[in-house]
């Protein structure tokens, strides 16, 4: 039997089967799935999830792309369907449509059959964004990086700040940014910046006033990130500066050192430039590595600055020591010299006669020769250990002194011999400058350290900037990696605190007494 002498109802028959066997396929596939004529009508939907809350697969049968689509999308997905049956093959098109406001990435397999097209559409929207914020955590470990890797290589801080303001610019995709260092709480100076658009406004050395409620001036109170949406309404002259510029918002973040706001990463924004809300903890890595920067400067000065200092006071150590054999015990052996010279030429009556004499010289020069010595390290430091030490240091000071010495064993020798000198050293500029009646020492071994303090009732009023006696004391100090603390209000005394750490085993084996 031919197909045309099959009866109508078989050919009925197939037709519903072959209509049920498409159904099932299209129920069974999770996507969106479109059936089209050429002209763009659609002849069956069956509508993923997402699709179903909007529209049904009633309301796009018989309807056509164009009443559907926004109408350059329509015009696309025209095209698509045309080549797709011109050339019986597969095509595939990535589009964007707006859904409930917001856009959607999705993509969509055009397939020619049998004179009409069969698409299967398929969200990509997350993925995309999944996509998209791995390569922005990417980029921006990327640009981390590369500051990290200048900073850890001892770079100038100049070259830093210049590298942060660049990379934060590509990584926000923003056209300009500044690196900012608070001078005082009314100034700061521009120390860092990226942006064409700067030259001849705000440039690298240029001092800027902090004016309220802006960026900066927030930060600077805060210690907290601070945007500033609008700049219209702010009266002052920075402000004013910023929109003649063509700025209509900014961004900062700060910048801290040794627990103090150094400064302000700055970000500048121009009217249709917009930053994420997470902006901010994204410019807050950089600020830290800005901070760790400076840190890193001022902690290389300062060892620089230290090992000058203990270079000269070792000089000046050896002249005065020099000086005292010198004018001191050298005179002394140096006339004995000449008196026992001259007494060989005398009779032996008058060399007996002054050969007490002589006795009386050599004492005293061995005097002066152990008094030089006890100088350089207390001969009782080495034999009897800190505590006894300590005990004369405070009998010949020429004012009332408490000491109190907690240790119940010898300490390692460098410990020993900073702690003394670090009491010895404070006591001296309480006699020299603090016109006090009474000193309090105590010194105390506690959880692998020794503590130390000086306290007296005093003027009050030391700058440890100013005196070498100070800075000697700390760079002393800072050498066995403890710590220096001077509490100095003018009319309240002075304290000055040391800690510094004992090693595990390192400690003498020469226990004192309790």
């Amino acid at each position: 039997m031919t197909e045309e002498s099959r009866p109508p109802s078989d050919a009925l028959q197939d037709a519903r089967l072959a209509e049920q066997r498409n159904r099932a396929l299209l129920d069974a596939i999770p996507d969106n799935i479109l059936r089209y004529a050429r002209d763009g009508t659609y002849l069956d939907a069956r509508p993923d999830a997402q699709t179903a809350r909007l529209l049904t697969r009633e309301e796009f049968i018989g309807r056509n792309v164009r009443d559907m689509l926004p109408d350059e999308l329509a015009r696309t997905v025209l095209a698509c369907i045309e080549r797709a049956l011109e050339s019986g093959t597969m095509q595939v098109l990535e589009y964007e449509l707006p859904i409930d406001g917001v856009v959607h990435r999705r993509e969509g397999r055009f397939v020619p059959i049998e004179g009409e097209v069969v698409a299967i559409t398929r969200d990509f929207t997350e993925q995309r964004r999944t996509e998209a914020e791995q390569q922005r955590l990417a980029a921006e470990q990327a640009a981390l990086r590369r500051v990290a890797t200048l900073v850890a290589s001892g770079a100038p801080p100049e070259q830093v700040f210049q590298l942060v303001t660049e990379e934060v610019c590509r990584l926000l995709e923003i056209r300009e940014a500044v690196l900012q260092r608070f001078i005082d709480e009314e100034t700061s100076t521009i120390v860092g910046r990226f942006g064409e658009h700067m030259i001849g406004g705000i440039e690298i050395g240029s001092s800027l006033p902090i004016e309220e409620g802006l960026t900066a001036w927030t930060v600077l109170r805060t210690g907290a990130p601070a945007r500033v949406d609008h700049l219209e309404g702010f009266t002052g002259e920075l402000a004013q500066r910023i929109r003649e510029l063509g700025y209509h918002s900014t961004l900062g973040v700060p910048i801290v050192v040794a627990g103090s706001i150094w400064g302000i990463i700055g970000v500048a924004l121009r009217e249709g430039e917009l930053v994420p809300p997470e902006t901010e903890h994204r410019l807050q890595a950089f600020a830290e590595l800005v901070g760790l920067a400076v840190a890193s400067a001022d902690a290389r000065d300062e060892l620089a600055a230290s090992r000058q200092r203990i270079v000269e006071a070792g000089d000046a150590e050896r002249r005065r020591i020099e000086r005292n054999l010198h004018d001191g015990a050298q005179q002394r052996l140096v006339a004995l010299s000449l008196a026992l010279r001259v007494a060989q030429r005398i009779s032996p009556q008058e060399s007996h006669e002054r050969l007490d004499e002589f006795a009386q010289e050599l004492a005293q020069a061995i005097t002066e020769l152990r008094e030089l010595a006890q100088g350089i390290h207390p001969a009782v430091l080495t034999e009897h250990g800190l505590g006894p030490a300590l005990e004369v240091l405070s009998a010949r000071a020429p004012l009332a002194v408490a000491l109190d010495v907690f240790l119940h064993e010898r300490l390692p020798e460098p410990v020993e011999t900073a702690t003394y000198y670090t009491v010895s050293e404070a006591l001296a500029n309480v006699v020299k400058h603090a016109d006090a009646d009474s000193v309090k020492v105590r010194v105390e071994y506690l959880d692998g350290r020794v503590e130390v303090e000086i306290s007296d009732d005093g003027v009050g009023g030391a700058d440890p900037e100013r005196g070498s006696g100070l800075c000697g004391l700390r760079d002393r100090v800072e050498a066995l990696a403890g710590e220096l603390w001077i509490e100095s209000s003018a009319g309240q005394g002075t304290l000055v605190r040391a800690e510094l750490p004992v090693p595990l085993g390192s400690r003498a084996a020469l226990w004192m007494d309790a």
